[in-house]
């Protein structure tokens, strides 16, 4: 796979917004491989059920946080808070086959597999205008909406959570009830942690998403 340049990819980004015409590879390009080939097989696949879903968070993450705000039960009582989750979507097609959409270190497409602890949201897909949703038409108007910050992360301002909340709200899937569900009051807590936290969580979703990028690409 080429992976083209930040200079062409907010070119490709102007046309867009301008009305331009811009093909799926142009608009979608620096998915690791595997993640890549997934979508380029069922990116033009009808979707005919959408799930929000989340289970709680990896234990590394967890523990930066519990240690530089002092525990699990501190969060709890300061911001009403037991468990940080992490969101994805899972995706039925119109052949029955099941995958997770998902941000981590780098953006995953993937088979679904049923998580411990993971909690659920049916999205209602009745609304005319998403009759002929695909996952192709998911991500691009994701990609739309979000512009190069895509495929970047950051653990406060760009996570899980945020991708999740444009996935939904670029297609017209949002409503008060998803939004409840994903978007989990925690602003004030994300604030609280002290910047070496942050750049330590950063620089390990970083370098997990260099690996993962170069061992896709040696394999």
């Amino acid at each position: 796979m080429i992976y083209h340049s930040r200079a062409r990819r907010k070119a490709c980004w102007r046309r867009f917004k301008e009305g331009g015409q811009v093909s799926n590879e142009d608009l979608v390009t620096e998915l690791p491989k595997k993640t890549q080939a997934t979508y380029d097989k069922i990116k033009d696949v009808p979707i005919k059920d959408i799930v929000i879903a989340r289970a709680p968070v990896n234990s590394a993450i967890q523990l930066l946080v519990n240690v530089s705000l002092g525990g699990i039960h501190e969060i709890r009582d300061k911001y009403g808070i037991d468990t940080l989750w992490h969101l994805y979507l899972i995706i039925t097609l119109s052949d029955g086959s099941r995958y997770a959409i998902e941000k981590n270190q780098n953006i995953d497409i993937s088979k679904y597999h049923k998580r411990s602890n993971e909690e659920t949201m049916q999205v209602s897909l009745s609304q005319t205008r998403n009759s002929g949703l695909t996952t192709g038409v998911l991500m691009n108007n994701a990609k739309r909406r979000m512009g190069s910050s895509f495929y970047d992360y950051d653990f406060k301002n760009n996570n899980c959570q945020r991708f999740i909340n444009n996935l939904l709200s670029a297609s017209g899937l949002a409503t008060s009830n998803t939004n409840g569900f994903v978007n989990q009051p925690i602003k004030d807590l994300l604030d609280a942690i002290p910047g070496r936290v942050t750049d330590v969580a950063n620089m390990i979703t970083d370098t997990a998403a260099a690996l993962d990028k170069a061992v896709q690409i040696l394999s």
